[in-house]
């Protein structure tokens, strides 16, 4: 049995929307922040790949997705990832507080846009163990800063994603320090009919370093 829960915490003043997902159990679990895709272009906490991810990993872990500032019925104003990076900090301070989780054991996991809101606030903080970037648009914005990152790292892309072309995915990889690892997937950005290979693989690779 799974417990799902609508919760609310602030960042800054702000008032955001989120689900929580734990096992319906007693103790203390790993748990992992899921940040959605672009909401200039419909992303929120309601996306396939979000859900996707939350849904298996609240068999052994708790799970945060919530929408950033101006999405749903989040409060403020999106600003396209100049300030969303705070609402990650407030998730983070937000999870470590709860009862079901040992705030040890923390990981963050972008997807899309995701990754460009919250990787610059996770990749160098110590209360976030393991990483995982799925379909960062390398083809759109810069990631070399995440060179400097030594947490566990798992990036996940599509062979035809249209917004990570393939070559430039690989070539950031490669500039990555281990810990970390690749995972390729017969399909576009939107993950359609493979969600639940990309959630399988999230939940064993925490599951090594959580």
């Amino acid at each position: 049995m799974f417990m799902r829960q609508d919760i609310y915490f602030l960042s800054e003043r702000l008032k955001l929307e989120g689900v929580l997902y734990a096992p319906e159990k007693e103790g203390k679990f790993p748990a992992a922040i899921v940040l959605h895709p672009h909401p200039q272009f419909g992303g929120s906490m309601h996306n396939n790949v979000v859900d996707a991810v939350c849904e298996e990993l609240e068999k052994s872990m708790v799970a945060l997705k919530f929408n950033c500032r101006g999405v749903g019925r989040s409060e403020g104003y999106s600003t396209g990832g100049k300030e969303e990076g705070k609402d990650v900090e407030a998730a983070i301070e937000f999870l470590k507080i709860q009862d079901l989780v040992d705030e040890k054991r923390l990981a963050f996991i972008g997807y899309s846009w995701g990754t460009y809101a919250g990787l610059p606030v996770t990749y160098k903080n110590p209360d976030i163990k393991v990483i995982v970037g799925i379909s960062c648009p390398v083809g759109l914005w810069n990631y070399n800063y995440m060179q400097e990152c030594d947490k566990p790292k798992l990036m996940i892309v599509g062979t035809r994603d249209q917004f990570a072309p393939l070559e430039r995915f690989k070539n950031l990889f490669e500039k990555l320090s281990d810990p970390k690892e690749l995972y390729l997937l017969e399909t576009d950005h939107f993950y359609i009919g493979a969600e639940n290979k990309l959630a399988s693989k999230v939940l064993e690779f925490l599951g090594k370093y959580l």
